[in-house]
């Protein structure tokens, strides 16, 4: 019986060393950007790939003079603040801001031909707004800008320097020869008066 036991055991050992052992596969899982290896191994792969979408301009965008119009614009505002101690990088930002928030773009290019008059109205009123603080601060800048703005006046109307002098005599009853020989409250009544008589007229349309 003893025997019969032993040989028992001995079969069972000879089994047992043929057979192929048991390993336990790893299993890889991926979803979600996760990828798990092995049940304890995890890697994460989250990155994700952003697309930039370049956008063409369409026939009715405003064109590159007009752009030229509004970032001049824009600058002229911006330095106003400058000269007041703000950082140039911040003051333009700002107005750009500004811009996009009263006209509603993502950027001044999306601006159509359509919106132009009404974009550099807007800007103009901004200029006049900001002209009065300017001459408290800065007469000199201050009466630069009325002699650019009437001299850009004047070639929008196709008028000549003379004819500009003879509204100056009409308007303040003084006779120059510059637009430097007015004193601030004439230059001022010059520039209110033309631009209000002449008011739309020469807008600056697109130019190919």
């Amino acid at each position: 019986m003893e025997d019969l036991r032993g040989k028992l055991r001995e079969a069972i050992v000879r089994n047992a060393d043929k057979a192929e052992p048991t390993i336990e596969k790893g299993h890889v899982a991926v979803g979600n950007g996760n990828i798990q290896a092995g049940g304890d191994v995890n890697i994460s792969n989250n990155e994700r790939k952003v697309e930039r979408v370049n956008r063409l301009p369409e026939c009715d965008d405003i064109d590159a003079r007009q752009k030229k119009f509004i970032q001049d614009k824009i600058y002229q505002l911006a330095d106003r603040d400058v000269k007041k101690g703000a950082d140039t990088g911040k003051a333009r930002s700002s107005w750009w801001s500004r811009l996009r928030n009263k006209f509603y773009v993502n950027s001044y290019t999306c601006l159509k031909q359509s919106q132009f008059d009404d974009v550099m109205k807007w800007l103009d009123q901004q200029v006049g707004m900001t002209r009065s603080k300017l001459r408290r601060t800065d007469k000199s800048t201050w009466r630069k800008e009325l002699y650019t703005a009437l001299n850009a006046k004047k070639s929008q109307l196709k008028k000549t320097k003379e004819w500009l002098y003879d509204q100056a005599y009409e308007i303040t009853g003084k006779r120059v020869t510059s637009l430097k020989d007015l004193n601030d409250t004439n230059l001022k009544k010059l520039h209110q008066i033309l631009f209000s008589r002449y008011k739309g007229v020469g807008s600056r349309k697109k130019i190919r």
